[in-house]
């Protein structure tokens, strides 16, 4: 996989968390979460329903000229073509501050995580990037993230997300929940994901994930790409309080 060489970044890159919202995280893909306007009644008045927050997207299936995301990948990438993945992902908390040593990108995919069951209090981060943009000195279609760009959101119990096809992103990175009474380590996370892959049918190694990693050998902890909470934390204002701001 991919590396970056300590010149294509500075030694150390800070960044500070942000909430998540719909607004702030267009550009990476969808926030899904109940609220605003749209809202219909359903179930015989019982229920609120909220409808196409997200599209799901797959490039390699049949020719579709609504295509708005990447080019079409060629018909070796297609036949047979990728299918929807329906999958569960149990997740052990991670600490703060924290380091980012890669990230990756589904090419040809939509992929969206839901959290599963979550106590109202449970947080996420996810970490995604824009990628670097072309220039003429470009000799690849190979487009990496631009370790500059990154960016770090809290994501709360009940907010789902759907990432574009080739978005650079984290895997899933659990906070854990303000109210478990066990060790950090022991609590584990189900998040419901759901993505279109062709698995043993790849025609590349990396056709249904791509990654590149940041950390080189004999960088420390307190190198690379560093993740902190936003800058009021310390101040008296807990992640969890961070959050609802």
């Amino acid at each position: 996989m991919p590396t970056y060489n300590n010149n294509q970044m500075t030694r150390s890159i800070v960044i500070r968390t942000e909430p998540l919202t719909r607004e702030a995280f267009a550009e990476f893909g969808h926030v899904i979460e109940a609220g605003g306007a749209g809202g219909a009644s359903a179930n015989q008045g019982t229920a609120t329903r909220f409808n196409f927050l997200a599209p799901l997207v797959n490039l390699r299936a049949r020719r579709d000229t609504s295509n708005s995301f990447n080019e079409f990948p060629p018909d070796r990438l297609r036949d047979p073509p990728a299918r929807e993945n329906v999958c569960v992902f149990k997740v052990r908390p991670r600490s703060m501050p924290f380091q980012v040593k890669l990230l990756e990108r589904h090419k040809y995919s939509t992929q969206l995580f839901c959290p599963m069951g979550a106590d109202p209090t449970f947080r996420y981060l996810v970490i995604v990037s824009k990628a670097i943009p072309y220039s003429p000195q470009h000799t690849t279609t190979f487009y990496p993230p631009d370790p500059h760009s990154i960016r770090a959101f809290i994501a709360t119990a009940n907010q789902a997300i759907s990432y574009h096809p080739g978005t650079w992103h984290h895997p899933l990175i659990s906070l854990g929940s303000a109210n478990s009474s066990a060790s950090a380590t022991e609590v584990m996370q189900d998040f419901l994901c759901v993505v279109f892959e062709r698995r043993v049918n790849q025609a590349l190694d990396d056709e249904d994930t791509e990654e590149i990693f940041f950390v080189q050998p004999g960088m420390e902890d307190d190198d690379g790409i560093l993740v902190y909470y936003d800058e009021r934390e310390g101040k008296g204002v807990s992640l969890f309080e961070l959050a609802k701001l």
